[in-house]
């Protein structure tokens, strides 16, 4: 599996966009900023043919009796409070043009 590094995307979108680099950078910045705090304040974000950015509640849980897996020891489990866990979810267009994608390259 290859990587892209944040500055190899900022130079492939600056030579798609035609842009300099540095302005790409602020772009990108702002954009990570927006989808940040919209996310922090329960919005879901959709990118067509990309996907959803969104979170999803976890609920609280009590305090509990648990074990140590090592010793197998009883133990208490402290109570963990409910919070927001951020997600991402793929478009189905997304999913199918990989499906194609992948499949057109073990062909």
């Amino acid at each position: 599996m290859h990587e892209l590094k944040r500055s190899d995307v900022v130079k492939l979108v600056a030579l798609q966009s035609n842009k300099y680099q540095k302005d790409v950078v602020e772009i990108l910045d702002a954009y990570y900023t927006v989808l940040q705090e919209a996310i922090l304040t329960g919005y879901k974000i959709t990118i067509p043919k990309i996907g959803t950015f969104g979170n999803s509640q976890v609920d609280a849980k009590p305090e509990r009796m648990g074990y140590n897996p090592q010793t197998a020891e009883p133990m208490m489990l402290s109570a963990q409070e409910a919070f927001n866990k951020p997600v991402f979810r793929f478009s189905p267009t997304f999913k199918e043009t990989m499906k194609q994608e992948t499949l057109g390259k073990v062909l």
